[in-house]
């Protein structure tokens, strides 16, 4: 099971859990349009040296 903690200036905002993902909470933007909470995606970048 994954605990989930707040992020440090962004509290309510965004939650990272003792796995390593982060997620961000439903918000509503400037238009006025609710944006759903989701998991964000890792990305790495490759890099050839």
């Amino acid at each position: 099971m994954e605990i989930w903690r707040d992020i440090h200036g962004y509290e309510g905002v965004y939650q990272v859990g003792n796995l390593g993902r982060v997620k961000c909470f439903e918000r509503i933007d400037k238009r006025n349009h609710i944006r759903p909470g989701i998991l964000l995606k890792i990305k790495t970048k490759r890099m050839d040296i």
